[in-house]
C-alpha cells in the first residue's frame, strides 16, 4: 500500500487539520466511538475533499480507509472523560463483523488497510483537544495521566506559532510540584524555560529552574542544572558553570548532552585546545553506538573543534539558514537616525508616530509578521525568509521599534538554544533600541518628558529598554539595570503600566542606594505589598527602626503572609494558580519569597523582622 503524504500539499494539509479539530470537538461533545467512526466516514470528504482526491475511486476501499483513519484519529485522542487518556477501539478479529458497516467479516473486508497507520505521517490529537480547553483550565489537567512528550510537542507547537503565552500557561501546571515529576518532564521543561524567554520573565524563569534543580528525580535534576550551567557560561561565570557541570555529571554520567555542553563551554572560555581533546573523546564514545542516533551530536563536535569560533552559529545556520543572513545585516546596521515625530506637551512627549517614510515601511512589514496573541508580531525562521531580502533593500526599517520587537523576538524564539545567543545577537538589538530611543528623545528636546505606555506607540520602545534592564540582571550587572529601571519608572513612565517599581526597590536595596529606595517608596505609598515589604526593608537598612517597626506593623496587618514566608525555615509550597497571584496571598508571598529572601538575609533585615513579629512563624507550621 502507497504512504498518503498529508504535508505533500499545503492545502490538503490544512484541509486534514481543520478535519482533526472537527473530529476532536466531535469526539468530545459525545465519546461514543461508533457514533464518530459514522460521522467521520459522512464528514471527511466534506471537509478534505482535496486530500480524498488522492484515494482511488472506489467506494469499497474508500469506505474501508475513512474507517481505519477514524479509528485511528480515535485511539489517538485523549479523552476528557477518561482522564485525558485515549480509549482505543480494539482490534477487529479476523470474524467479527467489520467495523466498516459493509456486513462482511474482517478477514475479507478492511484486513488489508491494517497497514494504514504506517502511511501516515504523526499527527497529534492533543493538540487538537487543548485548542477546546479554556486557558483559564489548564492548571486542572491531570497531568499525571498525560503523555508528556506529546504535551510537550503541543507547547512547542503553539510557541513556534506565536502564542508563548498560552503554552507557558499550558505547562507551568506540570511544574508546581517537581517532587512528582520525573526526566519524561525534560522536554517539557525546557520548552517553559524557553517561553519564559520568549516573553521576557527571568523571574518565572529563575524560579522554575530552582524548583526543577531541587527535583528528587535525578535526570529532571540534571537537566535543569545543565540549563543553569549555560546561563552562567553565558555571563563568563566559567567557575559555577563548571562546578553546576560536575553536578550534572554525577547525577547523569551517562547522558549525551554533556558533551555538547562541555565543547561550549571550553570555546566559550577559549580552551580550544581542550575543547579538542574532549571532543576527540566524546566522537569516540559516541561512535560506539551503531543505531546512528548520534550522528548529528557527533557532527556538530567535529564542527566545533574545527571552527570554534563559529560552531554556535554554524549548528544555528543548520537549522535556520536565515539566520546567518540576519547576522550578516546585524553587522552592517546603518547609525541610529531618527524617524519619529512627537507631539508634545509641558511635561509629556506624547506617542512615538513614524514619520511617512517609516509608516509605509511599517505597513510593508506587517505582511511578513503574524499577530502574536494580544502583543507584537513574530518572525517565522524558514529556510529562506522573504522579510531579510526586504530588510536589506529597505535599511530604514532598522529604526523602527515596532521591527526590533519582532526580531529580537524571533531570536529569543529560535530553536535550538544554544550558549552565547542571547548576547551575540539578542543583545545588539536592544542596545541599539535604547541608542535609538535617547536619540528621538534628545532630538526633538524631549530628555526628562514622559513616554507614557497608555500611547500603544509607545510600548515596543519601552518593551524593548524594559528587556535590556532584565538582559542586565540576569548577567548581573545591576547597577546598569537600575539606571534603565530608573529611566522607565522615574520618568519615561511614572504611572509605571509595566509593574517595574517592585524590581526596582529591590535592585536599590541590593546595590545599598538606601535613600533611593525610600524615595520610590513615597512615590507609590500605600501600593501593592511586594513594594510595601520593600519600603520596610528600606527604612531598617536607612536605620529608621521605629518608622520601619510603625511600618511593619500596619502592612503585616494587612499582607501578613509575606513576612511570615520570609521568617519560616522551610515554608511549604502553597497550592499555586500559575500566571497568577492573590492579592495577600500565600502564593504572592511564596514568590516575594523567592526573589527577595537573599537581601532581607544580607542586609539584617529578616534578623530583626523575626524580632519585630515574634510569634509569626508558628503560624506557618500548620
Amino acid at each position: 500500500m502507497e504512504d498518503f503524504d498529508i504535508d505533500e500539499d499545503g492545502s490538503a494539509a490544512d484541509e486534514l487539520g481543520f478535519l482533526f479539530d472537527s473530529a476532536a470537538r466531535r469526539i468530545l461533545s459525545d465519546e461514543s466511538p461508533e457514533g464518530f467512526v459514522a460521522w467521520f466516514q459522512l464528514a471527511a470528504p466534506q471537509f478534505a475533499p482535496l486530500f480524498m482526491r488522492r484515494l482511488p475511486d472506489d467506494a469499497a476501499f474508500r469506505r474501508g480507509f475513512l474507517t481505519q483513519f477514524a479509528r485511528i484519529i480515535w485511539n489517538k485522542t485523549p479523552l476528557p472523560g477518561n482522564r485525558f487518556q485515549p480509549r482505543p477501539i480494539p482490534k477487529s478479529e479476523r470474524n467479527q463483523a467489520c467495523l466498516c458497516g459493509s456486513g462482511k467479516k474482517y478477514k475479507h473486508c478492511c484486513h488489508a488497510l491494517e497497514g494504514l497507520e504506517q502511511g501516515l505521517p504523526e499527527f497529534s490529537m492533543l493538540l487538537h483537544v487543548l485548542e477546546t480547553v479554556p486557558v483559564k483550565q489548564f492548571v486542572e489537567l491531570p497531568f499525571s495521566h498525560l503523555n508528556l512528550d506529546e504535551l510537550a510537542y503541543v507547547a512547542n507547537a503553539w510557541m513556534s506559532n506565536g502564542s508563548a503565552r498560552e503554552a507557558a500557561k499550558l505547562l507551568e501546571g506540570l511544574f508546581v510540584d517537581c517532587t512528582k515529576l520525573d526526566d519524561r518532564a525534560e522536554p517539557a521543561l525546557y520548552c517553559l524555560l524557553d517561553c519564559y524567554e520568549r516573553l521576557n520573565n527571568p523571574l518565572k524563569k529563575k524560579r522554575l529552574l530552582q524548583r526543577a534543580m531541587a527535583a528528587p528525580d535525578k535526570a529532571l535534576r540534571a537537566a535543569a542544572i545543565q540549563r543553569q550551567c549555560t546561563i552562567h557560561a553565558d555571563r563568563g561565570e566559567y567557575d559555577l558553570a563548571w562546578a553546576l557541570f560536575q553536578q550534572a555529571q554525577r547525577l547523569a554520567p551517562d547522558d549525551s548532552s554533556l558533551s555538547h555542553l562541555e565543547i561550549l563551554i571550553l570555546n566559550s572560555q577559549g580552551e580550544h585546545a581542550r575543547a579538542r581533546e574532549r571532543a576527540a573523546f566524546w566522537i569516540a564514545r559516541l561512535s560506539k553506538d551503531k543505531t546512528g542516533q548520534y550522528a548529528n551530536l557527533i557532527a556538530f563536535l567535529r564542527d566545533a573543534t574545527d571552527d570554534p569560533g563559529g560552531s554556535m552559529l554554524n549548528i544555528l545556520q543548520e537549522n535556520h539558514p536565515a539566520l546567518q543572513q540576519c547576522a550578516d545585516l546585524m553587522a552592517r546596521l546603518p547609525p541610529a537616525a531618527c524617524h519619529y515625530r512627537l507631539d508634545m506637551d509641558a511635561q509629556d512627549a506624547g506617542p512615538l508616530e513614524p514619520d511617512p517614510t517609516l509608516r509605509r515601511l511599517h505597513a510593508q512589514w506587517a505582511r511578513y509578521a503574524r499577530v502574536l496573541g494580544e502583543t507584537s508580531p513574530a518572525i517565522n525562521w524558514d529556510a529562506r525568509l522573504p522579510w531579510l531580502a526586504w530588510l536589506e533593500k529597505n535599511p530604514v526599517a532598522w529604526q523602527s521599534f515596532d521591527v526590533l520587537l519582532d526580531i529580537v523576538q524571533a531570536l529569543r524564539d529560535t530553536e535550538p538554544r544554544l550558549t552565547g545567543m542571547e548576547t551575540e545577537m539578542v543583545l545588539p538589538l536592544l542596545q541599539r533600541a535604547e541608542a535609538l530611543l535617547r536619540l528621538v528623545l534628545k532630538q526633538h528636546r524631549a530628555e526628562g518628558r514622559r513616554l507614557e505606555w497608555g500611547w500603544h506607540e509607545n510600548r515596543p520602545a519601552l518593551s524593548l529598554l524594559a528587556s535590556l534592564a532584565f538582559y542586565h540582571v540576569e548577567h548581573d550587572d545591576l547597577a546598569r539595570a537600575v539606571d534603565l529601571l530608573e529611566w522607565c519608572v522615574l520618568t519615561l513612565n511614572p504611572n509605571d503600566n509595566q509593574g517595574l517599581r517592585d524590581p526596582l526597590i529591590h535592585l536599590y536595596l541590593c546595590v545599598n542606594r538606601i535613600d533611593d529606595a525610600l524615595d520610590l517608596a513615597a512615590r507609590y505609598p500605600d501600593d501593592l505589598p511586594a513594594m510595601q515589604y520593600g519600603g520596610i526593608l528600606a527604612l531598617y537598612m536607612a536605620g529608621k527602626i521605629e518608622a520601619a517597626a510603625r511600618q511593619l506593623k500596619q502592612t503585616a496587618r494587612a499582607y501578613p503572609e509575606i513576612a511570615r514566608m520570609l521568617l519560616s525555615a522551610a515554608p511549604r509550597r502553597p497550592a499555586l494558580n500559575p500566571g497568577y497571584s492573590t492579592l495577600g496571598g500565600k502564593d504572592e508571598a511564596w514568590y516575594y519569597r523567592e526573589d527577595n529572601l537573599d537581601v532581607w538575609q544580607q542586609s539584617g533585615g529578616l534578623a530583626w523582622l523575626r524580632q519585630a513579629l515574634p510569634k509569626q512563624p508558628a503560624r506557618n507550621r500548620k
